[in-house]
């Protein structure tokens, strides 16, 4: 994911915080996780484009949408929908590839590793994943979560090889197998859209997001053991 990114969830604070669910402890997060090994300069300078666009995406993700509908769609400006799609396909590729933070995840590509590589560096036109969006609030206790993103990873409802990844109120959906079932609806498709329709959901408790009652369970169990380290050494006489 783009550093950009990380920087907005640490807002004034030196770093973010992140958690796991296959592995116990926090991470202080400051820049987000770096791979050496997947791209050179010259196809890193690449996907920059798309990066770029859509970090500013995100940034007017909630500014710049209205409500139609009867709150069913959130509409928000997508004057390049070509680099959305670009994004999304970029931050999943590079996520399935490296080998970096894969803990205990299932993060393989399978045969769309090759075609997505194609579509982001050699412009391939046969290949068009699609993309959908979705408009999500967590709350917990009642309060809006403002500073929440995961990573890209396999998601479950809407056929084989789909992958989704949430920052920022913003969830995307991309199937890498565009024919699997079921499809998405026509209406919340992003690919060549201008503006993009995105699925408004209501507001949800954060501990219904399957896998975050585990992720907040490890990194909890990590300050136990912090707090029990200090009892310790304060019990010992050294201070």
């Amino acid at each position: 994911m783009p550093r950009a990114l990380y920087r907005r969830l640490a807002g004034d604070q030196q770093h973010a915080y992140e958690g796991s669910r296959f592995r116990q402890g926090v991470k202080h997060q400051a820049k987000g996780h770096f791979d050496r090994s997947i791209l050179c300069r010259k196809h890193e300078v690449m996907l920059g484009k798309a990066d770029d666009y859509g970090v500013r995406f995100l940034r007017r993700f909630e500014l710049d949408g209205r409500s139609e509908l009867n709150g069913k769609t959130w509409v928000v400006p997508n004057p390049r929908p070509d680099l959305l799609v670009l994004f999304a396909a970029a931050c999943i590729w590079r996520r399935g590839v490296s080998s970096i933070a894969r803990d205990g995840a299932d993060l393989d590509l399978g045969p769309a590793e090759s075609r997505l590589r194609q579509f982001l560096f050699e412009g391939s036109g046969s290949y068009d994943p699609p993309l959908l969006l979705q408009r999500r609030h967590l709350i917990s206790q009642g309060q809006i979560l403002e500073g929440v993103m995961w990573l890209p990873g396999k998601a479950w409802g809407f056929g084989g090889n789909t992958w989704s990844f949430f920052a920022f109120g913003c969830e995307f959906f991309m199937k890498l197998n565009p024919y699997s079932h079921p499809a998405f609806h026509p209406h919340f498709v992003a690919n060549g859209r201008d503006p993009a329709n995105c699925m408004n959901r209501r507001a949800s408790e954060i501990s219904d997001v399957e896998g975050m009652v585990q992720i907040g369970a490890n990194m909890l169990r990590s300050g136990r053991r912090v707090l029990r380290h200090q009892y310790r050494l304060k019990g010992s006489g050294d201070g």
